[in-house]
């Protein structure tokens, strides 16, 4: 080869090395929007948490009693379904135990057998209300063949009156009815 043609290749691989292609380059609107976006969402974020704190009635109700004071209610409904019947029992414990049972025939799932149930599941709980108007606290369960909708609408009646609800394990009631 000859030193014109080395000299030709060099300057040929000069030339390719000095036509680089420019850097990308990230565009700055791009940027600012992926930033705005993740500030906008963590403010939202942490300005909704004071929202969702909510305090929750205790898991279970204390069994220790005080001394100097009456042994405590622990006022349970149970439900239990027998066919086409559902079955509610109220009791509770204390000075002074007691226990009441109603049972109601479920029609079906509208909204004339809701209220139906609703009004008698009020009627219990309000003649229990009368006599121990302090207590704000039930416990409730349901048999494993008790429809869960049927839960919901005795708990709708519920809530007005004793604002505390605790639910309990089914095994517990299966065992009671």
């Amino acid at each position: 080869m000859s030193r014109s043609e080395t000299d030709f290749f060099s300057n040929d691989l000069l030339s390719v090395k000095r036509a680089r292609r420019p850097a990308p380059q990230m565009s700055l609107v791009a940027i600012i929007d992926m930033m705005t976006t993740i500030i906008f969402f963590l403010v939202l974020t942490t300005s909704f948490t004071a929202y969702t704190k909510h305090t929750l009635p205790p898991s279970g109700i204390s069994t220790k009693v005080d001394a100097s004071g009456p042994p405590p209610l622990q006022p349970m409904l149970l439900i239990a379904q027998k066919g086409e019947n559902l079955v509610l029992e109220m009791s509770w414990k204390g000075a002074n135990p007691g226990s009441q049972r109603d049972t109601v025939k479920i029609l079906g799932q509208d909204q004339a057998s809701r209220k139906i149930l609703q009004e008698r599941v009020v009627a219990l709980v309000t003649s229990f209300t009368k006599k121990h108007p302090k207590e704000k606290t039930i416990q409730m369960g349901m048999t494993s063949e008790t429809l869960y909708q049927s839960l919901i609408n005795v708990m709708d009646g519920v809530q007005p009156l004793m604002p505390d609800i605790v639910l309990i394990d089914y095994n517990g009631v299966d065992a009671r009815m």
